[in-house]
C-alpha cells in the first residue's frame, strides 16, 4: 500500500501498487466498481440479524441497567451521570423525556448505534484502504455474534462504537492528507473533530487513546499546525461540555479511576496497586483478551466444558498472545511508510489495548471490554497479512488471503447462525410479553419478586435492599432500590449492620440465591437476633433457589 498525496480538493485511495495481473488489484477493481451495492447488502445483514438476535431482556451483568438508572437520576433528579461515561445516559434521557422510561426504546438506540457505526465505519475508510480490506473486515463486523449482543443491549459498547466510527470518518476522510492547512476554510473540520472526540470519550475513558492516536499522528508527520488546532479545538469542546456539566448536582458514586488503581475493585482496604502490580495486570490482561476472549469472540477456538472449568489465566496461550502481538508491531512498522490511514487505526488500536491491560482488574475478564476494538484489530490482521502477500510473496499467493477471510467468515456466520436458532424460542416469548422468559430459575425468581416488591409495598412507606438494584430499578417500573454490593466486613456484628440499615431507612431485604452477598448479612444478624427477621414473601421452590422478602423489624 503506497503511499499518495493528495490535493485538498481530491481524496486518493491508499492501495497497493499491482500489476494488471495481480489477483488483489482485479478484486478490488470489481469491489470498487460495485461498492455501494455490496454496502448496501452489508447493511442488509447487519439489519437482519440485529432483528433477528433482538434482545429485548436487560442483561445478568448490572452495568446495563446502571446506564438507565443514571439516565432516570438525570431527567428527575438532575443528578449528572459521571460514573463509567455521561454521553450514553445523556441520550438516553431524550428517550426519557420523549417517550417515557421505555426499555424496548432504550434498546433500540443501540441497534441504530451498532447500524449507524457500520456505515460511518465504510464511509469513513473508503477510498482509503484497499476495498478487499474494507469489504472483508465490514462482513467479519456483519456478522459477528458478540457485536450484536451489544447491539441490542444498553452496555454504552454500541453507541461507543458509532462515536469510533463518527472519529474515523472524520479524521481520516476530513483531516489525514492535510498538510498545508487553510484556518479559514479547515477550521470547521478540526471543530468537528474536537466534537467527535469529545462524544468518544465521555462515552467510555478509554476514547482518549484516540485523541492520544491523533497526537502521536500529527507529532510523527511534523504536522504542529494541524497538531495545535486539534488540541484547541477538543479542549474547546471538552470546556463547553464541562462548562454545561457543572449546572447539575454530581452523582455520590465512587470515582471509576478510584477504583480501577485499587489493587481489588470490592474492597478498598487493600489499597492501590503499584508499579509491579500493574505489569503483572498487563501481562495477564494481554493474555486474557488476546488470546482467550479475542479468539472466542471470533469463534477461533470453542472451549470444552474441562477448560472452562478451569481459572480463566489456564485457559490461554502464551504463544498465541505473542503472535498476535507480532503481527500487531508489524502492522505499525509496515504501515509507517505504506498508509497514514492503517498508521493512525493501528496506534489507536494499539492504545486503547495498552490501556485496557493495564488499568482494568484482571478478576472482570469481560469480552465486552475489547469489543468496541474487534473491528480494528481484525482490520490489522488483514492488512498485515495483505500487505505480505502484497509485497514479499509472488502474486500467484495473493489467492490466499480470501481463503483465510472465508474460512474467518464461515467462523463468524455459523456462530450467529447457531445463536439465531437458540434464541429464536427465547425471543418469541419476550415479544409476547414475557420479559422474563429465559432467565435461569434464580433470576426468574429474583427478577419476580422486585415487580412483586413494586405491586406490594408502598415506595413511601418502605425501602428494600438487594445486591443488584439496577436490574430491581429497571424491572419494577423505576422503583428506587437500596443496594449492597461487598460482603459484610470482618469487624461487622449484628448491631452495626442494624443500625446501618436502620440509618439508610432500610425496611426489607430481598434476599437472592445468586451472589450470597445479602446472605452474609442475614447470617449475621441471625445468629443474633433472628426473632428481627420476618418473612414476608417467597418466589420459587426450594429446589428452586428462590427469592425472599425478609422485613427487617427494629
Amino acid at each position: 500500500m503506497s503511499k499518495e498525496k493528495s490535493s485538498p480538493q481530491v481524496k486518493t485511495k491508499e492501495k497497493p501498487n499491482t500489476n494488471s495481473l495481480g489477483f488483489f488489484a482485479t478484486v478490488n477493481q470489481f469491489l470498487d466498481t460495485h461498492s455501494i451495492k455490496i454496502f448496501a447488502f452489508i447493511m442488509a445483514i447487519t439489519a437482519l440479524y440485529a432483528y433477528w438476535l433482538f434482545d429485548y431482556r436487560i442483561s445478568m451483568l448490572g452495568d446495563d441497567s446502571a446506564y438507565l438508572m443514571r439516565a432516570s437520576d438525570f431527567v428527575h433528579k438532575g443528578i449528572f451521570p459521571s460514573f463509567q461515561g455521561p454521553m450514553f445516559p445523556i441520550v438516553i434521557s431524550f428517550v426519557i423525556i420523549s417517550i417515557g422510561f421505555k426499555l424496548f426504546y432504550f434498546k433500540l438506540v443501540s441497534v441504530i448505534s451498532l447500524l449507524g457505526s457500520v456505515a460511518l465505519f465504510y464511509f469513513g475508510l473508503r477510498n482509503r484502504i484497499p476495498s478487499t480490506l474494507l469489504f472483508v473486515t465490514l462482513l467479519v463486523y456483519a456478522l459477528n455474534v458478540t457485536i450484536h449482543y451489544y447491539g441490542s443491549q444498553t452496555f454504552s459498547e454500541a453507541f461507543y462504537l458509532l462515536a469510533q466510527s463518527f472519529v474515523i470518518f472524520v479524521f481520516c476522510q476530513l483531516l489525514i492528507e492535510k498538510v498545508d492547512i487553510d484556518i479559514k476554510k479547515d477550521v470547521w473540520k478540526f471543530l468537528l473533530l474536537g466534537l467527535s472526540l469529545l462524544i468518544l470519550v465521555q462515552t467510555r475513558s478509554v476514547g482518549y487513546s484516540a485523541f492520544m492516536a491523533i497526537v502521536l499522528f500529527y507529532l510523527l508527520q511534523k504536522n504542529f499546525k494541524a497538531l495545535t488546532l486539534c488540541i484547541i479545538s477538543f479542549a474547546l469542546c471538552f470546556g463547553i461540555f464541562t462548562a454545561y456539566k457543572s449546572m447539575y448536582k454530581e452523582d455520590n458514586t465512587a470515582s471509576q479511576l478510584k477504583v480501577l488503581l485499587q489493587k481489588d475493585a470490592y474492597d478498598a482496604t487493600k489499597g492501590n496497586e503499584d508499579i509491579s502490580g500493574f505489569i503483572t495486570r498487563f501481562t495477564d490482561n494481554s493474555q486474557l483478551y488476546l488470546s482467550k476472549e479475542f479468539p472466542g469472540i471470533l469463534n477461533w477456538k470453542t472451549p470444552s466444558e474441562e477448560d472452562l472449568q478451569k481459572p480463566p489465566l489456564e485457559q490461554t496461550s502464551g504463544l498465541l498472545t505473542l503472535f498476535l502481538y507480532i503481527v500487531f508491531f508489524a502492522a505499525l512498522f509496515y504501515s509507517f511508510k505504506d498508509s497514514k490511514t492503517m498508521l493512525f487505526l493501528s496506534m489507536y488500536a494499539a492504545i486503547f489495548l495498552g490501556i485496557v491491560f493495564i488499568i482494568l482488574q484482571t478478576s472482570w475478564d469481560q469480552d465486552r471490554l475489547i469489543i468496541t476494538a474487534v473491528p480494528l484489530m481484525v482490520l490489522i490482521l488483514f492488512y498485515v497479512l495483505y500487505y505480505l502477500l502484497q509485497n514479499k510473496l509472488p502474486a500467484a499467493f495473493q489467492f490466499g488471503f480470501y481463503v483465510i477471510a472465508a474460512v474467518i467468515l464461515f467462523l463468524n456466520f455459523s456462530k450467529t447462525q447457531t445463536k439465531v436458532s437458540e434464541f429464536s424460542e427465547i425471543q418469541e416469548k419476550n415479544k409476547e410479553g414475557d420479559l422474563l422468559y429465559g432467565f435461569p430459575s434464580e433470576w426468574h425468581n429474583y427478577l419476580e419478586m422486585c415487580q412483586w416488591i413494586d405491586q406490594n409495598l408502598s415506595k413511601e412507606k418502605t425501602r428494600v435492599v438487594c445486591r443488584k438494584p439496577e436490574m430491581a430499578f429497571v424491572y419494577s417500573n423505576g422503583r428506587e432500590f437500596d443496594g449492597f454490593y461487598r460482603s459484610p466486613d470482618k469487624n461487622q456484628t449484628a448491631d452495626s449492620i442494624l443500625t446501618l440499615m436502620k440509618n439508610r431507612k432500610i425496611t426489607h431485604v430481598l434476599q437472592d440465591q445468586i451472589f450470597g452477598t445479602i446472605g452474609n448479612y442475614l447470617q449475621i444478624i441471625n445468629q443474633q437476633y433472628p426473632q428481627k427477621l420476618k418473612v414476608v414473601h417467597s418466589i420459587g421452590e426450594q429446589n428452586d433457589r428462590p427469592a425472599t422478602l425478609i422485613e427487617i423489624q427494629y
